[in-house]
């Protein structure tokens, strides 16, 4: 769907209203839930209550996933949150006169519609908005989720303090109506829906006994769901022993999580990004499961109330922060079709299973050792913290397998800029940055059609051997279409030590268009770069053209002149002076420290001073302040490099004597219009104003001899400077 913008913005603003409340609801409620039913029943029956929610919650998905299939979230979603207000309005009725009766009910409400409403909402807005436009808003709306949790949390405290936890159901109610609204209001405009033929759950188990990749997410879901409900209990077991009324412990479940909460709000805004784009989608993910067993050995180790208040804080924060982040993004590789029934079955299904298999392990400690079942709790959570921890490794490679065929068929469509996380970019550079990778797949099945029809066709007319000696007569240097093909499978296939072997020099200047885009790959990067090297004199232009395409992914680009440099030939000196007018500045600058590398070797292969001054003044009136070294490199072309560094050395130093040496060997090499640029950008750098000219004028070479002179005992530090070797980055 296309967007306007006008129409996604206030979409936008309302679907983070709507996000806030649902998350103030579901804080709201968790705390309300644990002290409603610690109030009267014992934390030993919170297993079976567990377990009773679990089940319930399996019965619950099968019926609500057929529903989403044939209504879509936008019908489904709205009308789940209308139930669940009118369902804490008779609980707030029913709690006086069936305190027991009313407490069950609350726990499994919450248990089973809260997970439903908030995986609905998430499902309503990724089809609410484009995939260009949702990569942009996702993050807007989860922090207001996130502030939604600090807001639930306050509200439930300051209720618990002025008034009960019973009043607190009526709050409840109507923080579910008013989001009936706002995701209504969220809904609308987008996408008109129409009903899938086969969907529900039934769909949902198909696709995932299809597909692996679905499996090990199930996986995932189901082990954090147990780390989360040992945990739970064991916090709140602790906290049914500390604590004596109803209203102290909802005081301290609200202060629970709106502590978590707010430090979850912090992360959200701080961490996320800088998570996925350092990490990828796995790493990201896999913080969740390695801090939790750091911490559940901590807290098996000291077994109290603040060892576990910690440990379930970490498993809470990250789950709804980084974890959350990167959790969402595995299923961009799925089409809507398979996304609906899915993730629902997964969300709510699978986070059941687990749930009863944490219900399920603390009723087995608390029959065998109920002194040491809290103890018991921590160490099952340490175990499926391991396992979870490489199954979220083992999920990146899924990730990229299957978002990879996504973008071959058509599912998806991604472009660079809406990415943030490095798994999406290496796998986007893969699959679509360099050529359209659906075009080459069509282009591959011709090829080896025709590669078969000949075959077929010689071997009707003409004896094996007159066919064995095409395949000969090819040569070293004219591989079969066959073997060539073979080779950009292997670079394609995502597989790390199949695309290395590969790029093991030396490599078919034919497949030098595959190899490119590798660059963007962290993984390969550095296999790629040694091939290119190999035979970058062949392919000298293929790889400028590169490094000057705007299509082309930085990552890509920055690492080009590192490559062409090498060539120390006219072509790759052209190519790389064109470069110093690149759109991107890591490129230019890259340009420049390159280009000073092969003309110092090639020195025949400078460019015209003229030039090389135009370049430095376009440099000065466009790069920032702190690339004045990148513009003396550039002057460096034109004039002799050491006095240059010394100058810059000497503009830095405190020596006054110095600097007006330096001013005064500026002065006396640049042309006028480089001055002009320069000396407001020396003010600005620190140094003070060029001294008036002293009479008599001394020579450039008397001048660059006192530079040398003065700095001799001085340790100049090139690389501190930004004078040192800038290539092979």
């Amino acid at each position: 769907m296309a967007d306007q913008s006008g129409e996604a913005r206030s979409a936008t603003i309302v679907g983070t209203i709507a996000a806030a409340i649902m998350i103030a609801g579901q804080v709201g409620s968790k705390a309300t839930r644990d002290a409603v039913f610690l109030d009267v029943f014992s934390a030993s029956e919170l297993p079976k209550a567990m377990l009773a929610a679990a089940v319930l919650s399996a019965l619950t998905v099968l019926v609500v996933s057929q529903a989403m299939s044939r209504l879509g979230p936008q019908g489904l979603v709205p009308a789940l949150f209308v139930i669940s207000g009118f369902a804490y309005g008779g609980e707030y009725l029913l709690l006086p006169s069936a305190p027991k009766v009313a407490a069950a009910i609350v726990y499994l409400h919450v248990a089973v519609l809260g997970s439903l409403l908030v995986s609905g909402f998430w499902s309503l807005v990724s089809e609410r908005f484009d995939p260009h436009t949702a990569k942009k808003v996702f993050g807007r709306i989860t922090l207001g989720a996130t502030a939604g949790g600090l807001i639930g949390g306050v509200t439930a405290e300051r209720v618990a303090a002025l008034f009960d936890a019973r009043t607190m159901l009526l709050v409840l109610a109507g923080m579910n109506l008013c989001g009936a609204l706002a995701v209504f209001l969220t809904g609308r405009g987008g996408p008109k829906y129409e009903a899938q033929a086969e969907g529900g759950a039934g769909a949902g188990l198909r696709f995932l006994s299809e597909t692996p990749y679905l499996k090990l997410l199930g996986v995932l879901v189901a082990l954090t769901a147990v780390m989360s409900g040992v945990l739970d209990y064991a916090l709140k077991a602790a906290a049914d022993e500390a604590y004596d009324s109803r209203e102290s412990l909802m005081s301290f479940f609200a202060i629970f999580y709106t502590a978590t909460s707010l430090i979850t709000l912090i992360a959200q805004s701080t961490l996320n990004k800088r998570a996925l784009a350092r990490f990828g989608i796995g790493g990201t993910i896999a913080l969740l499961p390695a801090m939790v067993l750091i911490g559940g050995v901590l807290g098996a180790a000291m077994t109290r109330l603040w060892t576990l208040v910690v440990v379930r804080g970490i498993e809470s924060v990250l789950s709804n922060s980084l974890y959350r982040s990167g959790y969402e993004l595995l299923f961009t590789p799925l089409s809507p079709e398979r996304k609906r029934p899915t993730k629902t079955v997964i969300d709510v299904g699978f986070d059941r299973l687990g749930g009863a298999l944490a219900s399920g392990a603390v009723m087995l400690a608390l029959a065998l050792s109920p002194a040491t079942a809290t103890r018991a709790a921590v160490l099952v959570a340490v175990v499926a913290a391991a396992l979870a921890l490489v199954t979220a490794l083992r999920l990146h490679r899924g990730y990229i397998a299957e978002l990879a065929e996504s973008l071959r068929l058509g599912r998806v469509k991604l472009s660079d800029s809406d990415i943030v996380d490095a798994t999406t970019r290496k796998t986007l550079a893969d699959t679509t940055m360099a050529i359209d990778r659906e075009q080459l797949l069509a282009q591959i099945d011709v090829l080896r059609q025709e590669q078969g029809g000949r075959a077929t066709l010689m071997s009707g007319s003409r004896p094996p051997d007159a066919v064995q000696e095409d395949s000969a007569a090819a040569g070293p240097d004219r591989p079969t279409t066959e073997a060539l093909l073979a080779q950009i499978g292997e670079l394609l296939s995502g597989d790390l030590a199949r695309a290395t072997a590969v790029l093991r020099p030396p490599v078919d200047r034919h497949l030098v268009g595959h190899i490119i885009p590798l660059l963007a790959d962290a993984s390969l990067a550095r296999a790629a770069r040694r091939a290119l090297k190999q035979a970058a004199r062949k392919v000298t232009g293929q790889l400028i053209d590169a490094m000057l395409d705007d299509q082309q992914p930085a990552a890509v680009r920055r690492r080009l002149p590192d490559i062409i440099e090498p060539c120390q030939n006219e072509r790759a000196a052209r190519g790389l002076f064109a470069g110093l007018d690149s759109d991107l500045a890591i490129v230019r600058e890259r340009c420049a420290f390159a280009l000073r590398d092969l003309t110092a070797a090639q020195p025949t292969l400078q460019p015209p001073k003229r030039q090389a001054f135009e370049a430095a003044i376009r440099a000065l009136e466009r790069e920032p302040q702190d690339k004045l070294t990148h513009v003396f490199v550039i002057l460096g072309l034109a004039l002799e490099p050491e006095p240059l560094e010394l100058s810059l050395s000497a503009l830095r130093s405190d020596d006054t004597n110095l600097r007006g040496t330096s001013y005064e060997y500026l002065e006396n090499v640049l042309p006028s219009a480089v001055r002009q640029l320069l000396w407001p950008r020396l003010k600005e750098y620190g140094s003070v104003a060029p001294p008036k000219r002293k009479a008599p004028q001394r020579s450039e070479k008397q001048m660059a001899d006192e530079l040398r002179q003065s700095m001799a005992s001085l340790q100049i530090d090139r690389t501190a400077l930004g004078l040192g070797p800038k290539t092979g980055q």
